[in-house]
């Protein structure tokens, strides 16, 4: 599998709790799409889900990216293993990055008030873009159907 890799800077220091020197783990989280050059941060709807994250991984995790199998991905996306990240653990304000490189929320990233629906943010520091773009169902065995994929974690 070929792939792109992105380092977009950061930080991805250790916390307490860290394991080090053990292999890195890959959390699963599915998009609709997924561009990190002009989308470079990783976000979540509420704060527990970006507190889970942290509780969980560790320093030098990957985070797994896969296209919906909706209509808000596009059709060649779908159910593909897009790419996967590394991200900081410190919070960030998506928008306000997105708005200095220019990027401008499409109708469809905004909640009922206009506002990023993804604001528990923390920046992507490596990204890698899958080329090709496997189908998840011939890598993991499944689409990881409902909440299944929320908290998957491959050892």
């Amino acid at each position: 599998m070929g792939y792109r890799r992105y380092p977009l800077g950061g930080s991805t220091e250790r916390r307490e709790g860290d394991v080090v020197g053990t292999q890195p783990r890959y959390f699963l989280t599915k998009t609709w799409g997924w561009s990190p050059e002009t989308h470079p941060t990783l976000g979540f709807s509420t704060e527990g889900g970006r507190t889970k994250y942290l509780r969980e991984a560790s320093h030098g995790d990957w985070i797994v990216i896969a296209g919906t199998k909706g209509p808000e991905t596009a059709a060649a996306l779908r159910g593909r293993l897009l790419g996967m990240c590394r991200v900081g653990r410190e919070k960030v304000d998506a928008a306000a990055i997105m708005a200095t490189l220019g990027t401008e929320l499409r109708d469809d990233e905004k909640d009922e008030n206009g506002r990023y629906r993804w604001p528990w943010a923390m920046p992507i520091v490596e990204a890698v873009r899958f080329d090709p773009q496997p189908d998840t169902e011939h890598v993991l065995g499944s689409y990881l159907p409902g909440l299944d994929w929320a908290n998957y974690a491959i050892e």
